[in-house]
């Protein structure tokens, strides 16, 4: 019964992220918003919208592995859940290297917390 939920959770975030995505044309990603870095899912709510307007090139563009995305709530066995995350780290280590900071959907975010954060006690160091 737990598991449903968790699955009922994650559909409403998504559904909750297309629609922010397409109204506001930013992202709900909380890591990204507070890091100013992507996480390892960025790009999946636009890779699911390119696929939608069935756009694959796009899909695959914005994150290659949408379409493994789906077994998260498909594996029970933590071994294949942690093989499924471990591709997905390295796939987003790949494209951090790659694409970070200027190819979307790997992009610095200059208005997250922890930046602003930063700038501010860099700024009032500097000042003193």
């Amino acid at each position: 019964m737990q598991q449903r939920n968790l699955i009922k959770i994650f559909i409403f975030i998504g559904l909750l992220s297309f629609a922010f995505n397409i109204v506001f044309k930013r992202s709900i990603c909380i890591f990204f918003n507070v890091f100013g870095v992507p996480c390892i899912t960025c790009g999946l709510t636009r890779a699911y919208i390119s696929l939608l307007k069935l756009d694959i090139k796009s899909a695959f563009y914005y994150h290659p592995l949408f379409f493994l995305a789906p077994l998260f709530f498909i594996l029970k066995k933590r071994k294949y859940l942690l093989i499924l995350f471990s591709l997905f780290l390295v796939v987003w280590i790949i494209r951090m290297y790659l694409y970070f900071p200027y190819r979307e959907p790997m992009v610095f975010n200059p208005k997250a917390l922890y930046v602003q954060i930063f700038y501010f006690f860099k700024n009032l160091l500097i000042k003193n």
